[in-house]
């Protein structure tokens, strides 16, 4: 294989990688925008990919930092990184940069100014050079160009073009300053990177378009950077060899040469003059691209020679250049001298066709550069001067001949974004009246869209909010004189709404700060009106008289507010009865001062205190009425049925709302219709309960009931109003108990006699008082049982007879036999020895769970602190009633369980009694002692002993009482053995000196009493 570099490149061996950075505007407002820096980079481009179509792996990246895109330092990294990656020694890399260049004062580091390069923050929004030469000796690319075209890349500190020179090109600032190091401290950083890279056996070009003490100069009417206009041209093919070839080398003398002839041919003065610069360490020649050897024949050899070709070209370039400057499009006339011109100049033909060409696109794109500036320059201020494009047409350096039309083009894109913008916004701000965040957003977006200078924005929107707010003055006026004098008429203010062009919610809000200004005269009235006919009852209005002058009120509106403030003042009455009066149908125990006083410091309601009490005591007697009507209505009702039927909840419901005792949450009870009727369903649970006491003892005392006892009953009846149907239910539930106490004792008789054989009459007598039974009632019912279980021992015994006859021994088929029987039979002991093992266990097993069961209901009971009454919680017996369940017990059996431990229970009350009885009292810390251990001993709650403790100490006093006073009636005055026998009593009942002392004194002030009565008949 060749080692000829351009061999390599045609054949793929060796790759050329290519970055282009230009940058036409900074964030920061201190870095002035440039014209030409991406045109130059889109230049190089173009040139660069028409020279390399023979170079296989030729890679072209480029970014733009334009108005509407921006290159940051992430950005630039990353496409470094893809410039470098996977580079070998005979690969070449080029990086080429159009822009601003900083050096830091401080650190007298060189930066590259990027698109969001802060000036205050180089280190993190710039590109050191020094960190960009790192990069390249990273890599093993062996032949590396780096091209700067940036104002300080020859040591200016400011930026490229703005100030003309001489026509033609133009720089910063006349007045710039230069830096005297930033030259010196570039050159030793390339030199460095140049020495250290020719060790490392790689290839390094250098090109800055500047010299120490110069700037780079920007070409308008070729809308490039002088620099990079040549290095175009010289890319294109103008610096090509004879073998086509186009080497850094050569480049590099033909941009230099092209550039001083430049400056020179235009007599501009050295000190503004600008001088490429090139460094290199190279030995091998460093090739960029290629054109054929017939396109490079005839193009000097040695540049910068008037009698060359290439100098004559450039002849005739400048002078097409300034024919294009004088008249565009030229004449025929123009052509026909320019064509003669070319030929004196013996220049080829299809030269000078490509010189036209390349010259009459570039004053286009002059052209439409200078249209687009123009209508920036229209859209970046306001109003416009007489001519706004005076400086702007000095700047292109043509005539204005050429301009003007697309001045004319400028004006008219401005005024058709003017009107676009103007409407918007006035069909926004007539419409609402204000602009809001959304309709901003949106105006934002088309201020952006028109490319409208805040400043220009700022003139539309104050001359045309300007009229809108005298369009507003006027519609103000012409309503205020219409509400102030009553005569509103909607059709004609809609007539001036629409004239004015205002929209609903701009008249909307008018007509409300108006009418807010109206009403609040009105209010000041009304409010002195209505404090004086609530403040006193005969009020003086003679003051009000100066106030409706003072406030310019008519007399047919001022009658108006009075009779309204009259009709609001009746309304506030009734209001606040109706209130108290929901209040006291709706709460318990409401009370009425309380709301009085809330009402006036929270309602505001200024009423007299002698009208608030009339009010009160108004609704108060209602109230009181309401409630005895429901009262009455709902003791009928329970009385009469029990439950209710939904005919008699229906009525009742009618009757609370027809009362105001409804509630607007139906779900939600009304607490004094749910008092009154747990007041009416106490007393009717009380005389229930008379009423099955009589039934009751009338039952067990003969059956059936006797007719005097019957007759006692139906008076009962009526007294307390109870139907039929009610005592059909008292008397079934009296009678199932009844029922149900004889089905108990019966097997609770049974029991015990089957497993004892014979009861004790002790036995018999206990639980005839237990199921409050008779003798009458249960000597035939002892008689049957007796039998009962005398029939089933015959049978047993019969059948144990004929099996233990028939063999020695019983089978297990007469076992079984002997099982079943003795099953259901519920034989005990002494009919079975061999079943009585089974039946012990039995018993121990129900045993056991009757008595857990009895330990739970037990705990229950004495939580109630109960002494007679034990009526279980709904809570309680549905857990008893699972108990039951999981213990497998009847119901029968835990009547029996239950029975007993209130027997208990009651026989614990009564032992705690007893030693009560025996203490005397006020009680000492002894005694106290022993209650409390008798207490524990007994599982009694301290609720029960304090209230057993009350009842034994009441009922000493209470015999003491009567035996005191008996014996005063009697012995009068007391003796000494009366005393005595008293003394003894006190001493048995263990009451202390200071607990009989107020008895004395009682029975002796009633003594005393009845002493004078007598004295005085």
């Amino acid at each position: 294989m060749s080692l000829d570099p351009l061999h390599q490149l045609k054949r793929g061996g060796a790759k050329l990688r290519v970055l282009l950075v230009g940058v036409n505007r900074y964030h920061d407002r201190n870095l002035a925008s440039l014209s030409y820096s991406v045109a130059d980079c889109v230049g190089i481009e173009e040139a660069l990919r028409k020279v390399t179509t023979q170079f296989p792996h030729c890679q072209i990246d480029t970014l733009y930092g334009v108005s509407d895109s921006s290159v940051n330092v992430q950005a630039f990294c990353d496409r470094l990184d893809q410039l470098l990656a996977g580079t070998v020694p005979k690969d070449t890399i080029l990086f080429y940069f159009a822009g601003h260049g900083v050096l830091d004062s401080t650190s007298k580091e060189l930066y590259l100014c990027l698109s969001e390069t802060c000036l205050t923050h180089l280190s993190e929004t710039a590109i050191s050079m020094k960190r960009v030469l790192n990069r390249f000796s990273e890599v093993t690319a062996g032949k590396q160009v780096v091209i700067l075209d940036a104002c300080h890349s020859g040591g200016a500190f400011h930026s490229r073009g703005a100030i003309a020179l001489e026509n033609h090109a133009t720089s910063s600032d006349s007045s710039a300053e230069f830096d005297p190091d930033f030259t010196p401290s570039l050159r030793e950083a390339l030199q460095d990177y140049t020495n250290q890279g020719y060790k490392q056996s790689k290839h390094f070009h250098a090109l800055m378009s500047c010299d120490a003490g110069q700037q780079s100069y920007e070409m308008p009417n070729r809308q490039n950077g002088i620099f990079s206009y040549y290095l175009i041209q010289g890319i294109r093919g103008e610096a090509a060899d004879e073998q086509g070839r186009i080497q850094v080398d050569r480049l590099s003398e033909y941009v230099g040469d092209h550039t001083t002839a430049y400056f020179r041919e235009r007599q501009i003065p050295e000190s503004r003059s600008q001088t490429p610069v090139h460094l290199k360490g190279a030995s091998q020649k460093v090739i960029l691209g290629f054109v054929e050897p017939q396109k490079a024949s005839g193009r000097l050899e040695s540049t910068g020679s008037g009698s060359t070709l290439l100098f004559r070209l450039d002849q005739y370039r400048h002078a097409v250049g300034e024919a294009f400057e004088q008249a565009y499009p030229l004449s025929e006339e123009t052509w026909h001298l320019l064509k003669k011109f070319a030929d004196d100049l013996y220049l080829p033909e299809e030269e000078c066709q490509r010189i036209d060409s390349e010259i009459e696109q570039q004053v286009e794109r002059t052209l439409a550069v200078y249209q687009q500036r123009a209508t920036q320059r229209l859209h970046g201020s306001y109003p416009h001067e007489a001519d706004p494009f005076i400086e702007l047409r000095k700047e292109m350096g043509l005539k204005p001949e050429i301009l003007k039309s697309y001045e004319e083009q400028a004006k008219q894109t401005f005024h058709q974004h003017e009107k676009q913008y103007r409407d918007a916004f006035l069909a926004a701000l007539y419409e609402g009246g204000a602009i809001s965040s959304d309709t901003r957003q949106q105006l934002q977006s088309l201020q952006q869209e028109c490319g409208f200078a805040p400043a220009v924005i700022i003139q539309f929107e104050t001359q045309e909010t300007r009229e809108f707010d005298r369009c507003k003055a006027e519609y103000q006026r012409l309503f205020f004189e219409a509400i102030h004098d009553n005569r509103v008429d909607q059709q004609a203010l809609a007539q001036e709404q629409k004239r004015l062009g205002l929209g609903n919610t701009v008249v909307e809000q008018i007509e409300a700060d108006i009418t807010q200004l109206f009403e609040t005269k009105k209010l000041e009235y009304r409010g002195r009106f209505a404090g004086s006919i609530r403040g006193a009852t005969h009020p003086d209005l003679s003051p009000l008289k100066a106030l409706q002058k003072n406030l310019v009120l008519s007399d047919a509106l001022v009658e108006i507010i009075e009779a309204e403030e009259i009709q609001r003042l009746d309304r506030d009455r009734k209001k606040y009865r109706e209130k108290l009066k929901s209040c006291l149908h709706q709460q318990v125990d409401f009370n009425v001062e309380e709301y009085h006083r809330r009402q006036q410091i929270e309602e505001s309601i200024d009423l007299a205190d002698v009208i608030l009490d009339l009010l009160d005591q108004s609704a108060i007697e209602e109230f009181e009425q309401d409630c005895q009507t429901y009262r009455r209505d709902f003791s009928q009702k329970i009385r009469q049925e029990d439950p209710l039927r939904p005919q008699a909840k229906r009525q009742l419901q009618q009757l609370q709302e027809s009362l105001s005792f409804s509630v607007l949450d139906r779900t939600v009870s009304n607490p004094v219709i749910e008092r009154l009727q747990q007041q009416e369903q106490h007393q009717c649970h009380q005389d229930k309960q008379v009423y099955l006491q009589d039934y009751t003892q009338a039952l067990r005392t003969q059956t059936p009931i006797h007719s005097d006892d019957q007759a006692r009953l139906n008076a009962r009846q009526q007294q307390f109003e109870l139907s039929d149907q009610i005592i059909a239910q008292l008397i079934s539930e009296v009678e199932q108990t009844f029922e149900n106490d004889q089905k108990h004792y019966c097997q609770e008789f049974d029991w015990k006699l089957r497993n004892q054989s014979s009861l004790e009459t002790e036995f018999v007598q206990q639980l005839q008082q237990k199921h409050n039974l008779s003798n009458v009632i249960t000597q035939p019912l002892n008689a049957k049982l007796i039998a009962d279980f005398e029939r089933d021992q015959k049978q047993y015994h019969a059948l144990l007879v004929r099996e233990l006859n028939q063999k020695s021994s019983l089978t297990s088929v007469a076992r079984q036999q002997l099982r079943k029987l003795q099953t259901e039979r519920k034989l005990g002991d002494v009919v079975c020895q061999a079943i009585e093992a089974q039946v012990i266990a039995r018993l121990d097993d129900e045993r056991g769970r009757r008595n857990t069961y009895g330990q739970l209901f037990d705990r229950i009971i004495r939580q109630f602190n109960g002494l007679n009454d034990f009526v279980l919680e709904d809570h309680d017996r549905a857990d008893l009633e699972q108990h039951r369940c999981d213990f497998k017990l009847t119901s029968q059996e835990v009547v029996e369980i239950e029975a007993q431990m209130l027997q208990q229970y009651q026989g614990d009350i009564q032992q705690y009694q007893t030693v009560l009885k025996q203490a005397s009292y006020p009680l000492t810390d002894e005694a106290i002692e022993i209650l409390e251990s008798s207490r524990v001993n007994l599982n009694l709650s301290s609720q029960i002993a304090y209230r057993l403790e009350q009842q034994c100490l009441s009922e000493k006093l209470r015999q003491y009482e009567y035996a005191f006073s008996k014996t005063v009636i009697r012995h009068y005055p007391i003796g000494n053995k009366e005393q005595k026998q008293l003394r003894q009593l006190q001493q048995k009942l263990g009451l202390g000196d200071e607990l009989i002392l107020p008895i004395h004194q009682k029975v002796q002030a009633y003594v005393d009493e009845i002493n004078k009565i007598l004295e005085t008949e």
